[in-house]
């Protein structure tokens, strides 16, 4: 009787010769094309599994049993904060703590796949930082009515048409860069005011505008025609060139395309919304993500609570008087 050659703890290290890290990152890759993940989502991952692999190559370790070990883990973790990054972002070469979680959190479901698979017996313990917490960047009415007002949205010109309605269809929907670039005139239903949108992962959802919106939509369309094809005729990098220049047509401190999704958010919450709505819409895969937009209605979240001081609801005009009476000594 041999000895599976799937789980890898079981093998004896003489007899490991042909089992490498690189077979386990192919086998999970393929695993994600298998189960139809998006380019964006298999690459994200396979570009943090090079970085492990540049890891290992840095010290010198090339067995899989010793590469999957809480030890080496640790020793990736700090390898992160220790390495520069390639390019300059935001003049430093220094790699982010958002770079460092994302890298050993691509890892860490990398190693707990394999345990899945029942390529290993044990996944090690991959020391994944905490993020701090940190309101999302959002923008003010007064933000909005600048950029509404900007001669880009404003002119008597077919571009103005289309970037109005761009614009007043991403803050009323919060969609993602990505999914507005990948939208076509055959996902919009103007009839009931909604559009199909193809998310992360490869999920459809159904997102809603006002009827104001449609308005804006149907003047781009008698602009456009009704031909198949992108709606808004832009793809992501035209998109993010035409923010940045309302950004310095209006001089608001910063303007991005996903703080339009930021303040879309935090306006349906402001207004109430549930949750799990606001989940769906936005197409989150859970509601803790969701769940972040609540720090962001801070003074909403203040006067609620001051409406509702239970320290009000029980204080009489006695307990207010007794508070003048003076102590004598």
């Amino acid at each position: 009787m041999t000895t599976s050659n799937r789980r890898l703890h079981r093998i004896p290290s003489r007899q490991r010769n042909d089992v490498t890290i690189s077979d386990f990152i192919r086998a999970f890759e393929a695993h994600h094309r298998t189960m139809g993940n998006s380019e964006r989502t298999i690459e994200h991952y396979l570009d943090s599994l090079r970085l492990f692999q540049r890891c290992l190559d840095a010290y010198g370790i090339s067995d899989p049993g010793e590469a999957l070990t809480a030890r080496t883990m640790n020793l990736f973790a700090g390898w992160l904060r220790e390495t520069p990054i390639a390019k300059s972002y935001r003049g430093t070469t220094v790699r982010s703590i958002h770079g460092v979680h994302g890298a050993l959190k691509d890892v860490k479901a990398w190693t707990r796949w394999l345990l899945e698979a029942e390529m290993i017996d044990k996944a090690p313990k991959v020391p994944v930082p905490k993020l701090p917490t940190r309101l999302f960047p959002i923008l003010s009415d007064e933000d909005l009515s600048k950029i509404f007002a900007c001669r880009l949205l404003t002119e008597r010109t077919e571009q103005a048409d289309r970037n109005r309605a761009l614009l007043a269809f991403m803050l009323d929907t919060g969609v993602r860069l990505g999914e507005v670039a990948n939208l076509e005139y055959d996902d919009i239903d103007m009839k009931q005011c909604s559009a199909k949108i193809l998310g992360k992962g490869n999920k459809e959802r159904l997102v809603y505008f006002s009827d104001n919106v449609a308005n804006q939509i149907k003047v781009w369309i008698s602009v456009r025609g009704t031909d198949q094809g992108s709606l808004f005729w832009l793809k992501e990098g035209g998109i993010k060139m035409l923010f940045r220049r309302i950004h310095t047509e209006t001089g608001i401190a910063r303007f991005h395309p996903h703080q339009m999704r930021h303040t879309t958010l935090t306006m349906l919450v402001k207004q109430d919304v549930d949750l799990h709505t606001i989940k769906r819409l936005a197409g989150h895969a859970s509601v803790t993500t969701t769940e972040a937009y609540l720090n962001l209605a801070s003074s909403d979240i203040k006067t609620k609570q001051n409406a509702a001081s239970p320290f009000n609801q029980i204080s009489t005009p006695s307990s207010s008087s007794a508070g003048k009476r003076r102590l004598r000594g």
